[in-house]
């Protein structure tokens, strides 16, 4: 039973992010996404990068029973990369279903879960090329795919 107890402690620090020497934790916000149209509230988690420069924008939805602190190692590594990191919590396909027993799983893994989640993405860049039109402090985003468009070869 020790050993077992061990293997688990060892696997849960391997997945453990460390900070080398002198770096920085990275620096985030959560907020409160309302889709009126739905009228569903989407938690989110920003992960601005460092500086002033434009910036690309990776969406990260979290898996069933996550939510929006998933991903932290990504959003971290794609932070320090320079790009901004929104990831998405789902309401009805996240922690709570943990507290809901069986019923709440099945219906968080539902077909109507499901399509929640894509309007929620769909939602979500929406709202990303929204902001970035009407706040100045989403003005450094660049939210169109232009470095595939500039690195991507066009067959003759």
């Amino acid at each position: 039973m020790q050993r077992r107890r061990l293997m688990q402690l060892l696997g849960l620090a391997a997945a453990t992010p460390t900070l080398a020497i002198g770096q920085q934790p990275a620096r985030w916000q959560n907020g409160d996404w309302l889709d009126a149209a739905r009228q569903r509230r989407l938690p989110v988690r920003i992960r601005w990068p460092a500086g002033g420069a434009r910036c690309g924008v990776i969406v990260f939805s979290h898996g069933l029973g996550g939510d929006r602190s998933g991903g932290a190692v990504w959003a971290h590594a794609w932070q320090g990369a320079g790009l901004l990191g929104v990831t998405v919590q789902h309401p009805g396909s996240d922690t709570a279903i943990w507290r809901g027993g069986l019923a709440a799983m099945r219906q968080g893994g539902s077909l109507e879960q499901y399509l929640a989640r894509i309007a929620d993405a769909h939602f979500v860049l929406d709202e990303i090329n929204r902001r970035q039109r009407d706040d100045p402090a989403w003005q450094r985003v660049q939210p169109t795919p232009s470095v595939f468009a500039a690195t991507r070869s066009v067959p003759a």
